[in-house]
């Protein structure tokens, strides 16, 4: 059974995108959370992929930081829970991101993470979907600090890049603005 050393080390990777989509039930053994996502459709215009191949994507296009990694990598358990189809046929995850940060906790304790990390972890997955506006910038940064903005930015730039074009670019470039923000702000502190 792997142990929160074991799972970072699997996820940092370079092959992780195959590492995931192969080896979903040995991720699931030590994270069962995920097994749901596997073939789970997004049937949504945003998406192009199923649940699980979208954070196999995520997972590979982020940085090398094992805290984004791991927050990518359960990012999305909240899906299967929360999965509704409208009328239109278009399927909706309503509150998925507060699902998932419930879910994630007690999965990451039970690996052996630090209650810091946990507690990380799940802030990230909470927020991953929000917007950030430039103005509030100020207000996120004093929420979870500089570098915890930083990492969800780089997670929330991973994630877009895993979405269909249109909706990758548009908040990519909002990730990178608001990095540029935050560094024109320490540079005149």
């Amino acid at each position: 059974m792997m142990n929160h050393e074991d799972l970072i080390e699997f996820l940092m990777h370079d092959d992780v995108y195959a590492r995931l989509v192969l080896g979903a039930s040995e991720i699931g053994e030590a994270v069962p959370e995920v097994l749901p996502m596997v073939g789970l459709d997004h049937r949504n215009p945003h998406h192009q992929y199923t649940v699980w191949v979208h954070t196999a994507h995520s997972v590979a296009f982020a940085p090398k930081d094992p805290l984004v990694r791991l927050a990518l990598l359960l990012h999305d358990i909240g899906k299967p829970v929360t999965y509704t189809v409208g009328s239109d046929g278009i399927a909706h995850f309503r509150n998925h991101e507060e699902v998932g940060a419930e879910l994630a906790e007690p999965r990451l304790r039970a690996l052996g993470f630090p209650e810091e990390t946990v507690l990380l972890i799940s802030d990230l997955i909470r927020m991953h979907d929000r917007d950030i506006l430039s103005e509030e910038l100020p207000d996120w940064i004093s929420r979870l600090g500089t570098d915890g903005v930083l990492l969800l930015l780089d997670i929330k730039e991973a994630d877009a890049r895993a979405h269909k074009e249109v909706y990758r670019t548009v908040r990519a470039e909002q990730a990178r603005e608001l990095r540029r923000l935050i560094r024109g702000q320490t540079i005149g502190a």
